[in-house]
């Protein structure tokens, strides 16, 4: 192998090396809230959860009973337009209703794996001394449901998300609603940055003044090259300097300042141009 293969070999690995990306981290406590943006996060999961099974463990109705009431985890419906994992919700609210030993619980994703099982057990596979069959299930008395709503309103820069969870346990044997609440979470914050439209205006400013600068500053290079007006004059030292530094910033405001504008936020204003007086040029305005 030659020198030259050995060295760019060499260089391909520590170019590779260079470029890997490490990330350093640490885990943090589950139940700390942190409010990190307006939509629904795991901190309002845990709020709504919580708050739930503590009701639901201690309404009077079921508190008078000599047994544990055997009740089933139903579906938690999502109105709020997110795309919200309810089901990671009513989980939730049945582990803290687990740990309270207040209720026996019934999953309806259980029972069609209980369903699918019996199936197979039944099915000539397992031994009939052995296969447990259908028909010796528990009932259930009462049925959980709910519904999570939500309300988002927008004014410039200040947002205002309210969530409202509400649930009830109604008794299979007559109909009748046991028990309801509802917990509600209301988020406020003061949005900032620039919005879409205004980045994209300002990187369309910065590409249009990078060509003006470039074309203006070829013109100038030309004209301290060649000189100007009937007869060739000596090179223009000055013109060319004009020309180059016209050049060079006409490069950067065309092809660096454009990546270096962040993206922006829907929810604020837009670029604003304002003409300054005698029409000498435009400035830039912004409005949040």
């Amino acid at each position: 192998m030659s020198r030259y293969l050995m060295f760019a070999m060499a260089v391909s690995l520590l170019s590779g090396c260079a470029t890997t990306q490490t990330i350093r981290g640490e885990y943090a406590d589950p139940e700390v809230i942190e409010i990190l943006s307006e939509r629904f996060s795991e901190n309002d999961l845990q709020l709504i959860a919580n708050q739930m099974a503590a009701s639901l463990a201690q309404a009077p109705h079921f508190a008078k009973l000599t047994t544990p009431p055997r009740l089933l985890v139903g579906k938690i419906a999502n109105r709020t337009g997110e795309p919200i994992d309810t089901d990671m919700l009513a989980e939730r609210i049945q582990v803290a209703l687990v740990k309270s030993g207040r209720f026996e619980l019934f999953d309806e994703r259980t029972r069609t794996a209980l369903a699918k099982e019996y199936e197979y057990q039944t099915s000539g596979y397992v031994d009939p001394r052995h296969a447990k069959m259908p028909g010796s299930q528990s009932a259930a008395d009462y049925v959980l449901i709910g519904s999570l709503s939500a309300i988002v309103q927008a004014n410039g820069s200040d947002k205002t998300t309210y969530y409202k969870m509400s649930m009830s346990v109604s008794e299979l044997a007559s109909g009748i609603i046991r028990w309801a609440d509802d917990k509600e979470i209301r988020k406020k914050y003061e949005l900032s940055g620039i919005s879409p439209r205004t980045s994209k205006a300002l990187r369309g400013v910065s590409i249009g003044v990078g060509i003006s600068g470039m074309v203006a500053g070829t013109g100038l290079l030309i004209a301290g090259l060649t000189g100007v007006g009937e007869r060739v004059q000596p090179v223009n030292a000055e013109l060319l300097l004009a020309g180059g530094g016209a050049m060079f910033g006409g490069l950067i405001a065309a092809f660096l300042i454009p990546r270096l504008i962040p993206e922006g936020n829907p929810q604020l204003a837009t670029l604003q141009l304002y003409p300054q007086c005698g029409g000498a040029g435009l400035s830039l305005g912004f409005s949040f």
